[in-house]
């Protein structure tokens, strides 16, 4: 199934679609004019016309990302060039600050983005 890039539009407000597996379509939500910040939880792709609008390469780079951590989580934030990350949805197991100077030492190496969990564990 190829996924349709429907969105709603305001001033300040997109709604792109993400895909949820292979058959189902989410919304994720994008803010902002000047400043753009997306929150977007339980996605496994972007499709193209959605990975152009939160991308870089598309010409609206991401000053923050707000994404559920998931195995594929560093490896999308890199590729869509975010300045910012913050991650949600992690589990009670992980040690808060540790973990933060883990993701502040790989946001570091080649200019990264700047990343830390969310210190309420977001949850939605």
């Amino acid at each position: 199934m190829s996924p349709c890039c429907i969105y709603v539009e305001s001033p300040s407000l997109v709604m792109p679609s993400v895909m949820y597996g292979e058959d189902y379509v989410r919304l994720g939500f994008l803010f902002g004019e000047k400043s753009k910040v997306a929150y977007i939880f339980d996605v496994s792709r972007f499709p193209p016309c959605t990975e152009y609008i939160i991308s870089k390469s598309g010409g609206r780079q991401l000053d923050l990302l707000i994404l559920d951590t998931s195995f594929k989580t560093l490896e999308t934030i890199e590729f869509l060039c975010t300045k910012g990350g913050l991650l949600g949805r992690m589990t009670h197991e992980f040690d808060h600050h540790k973990d933060n100077e883990c993701l502040e030492e790989w946001s570091n190496r080649k200019e990264r983005t700047d990343l830390q969990r969310s210190a309420g564990n977001l949850s939605t």
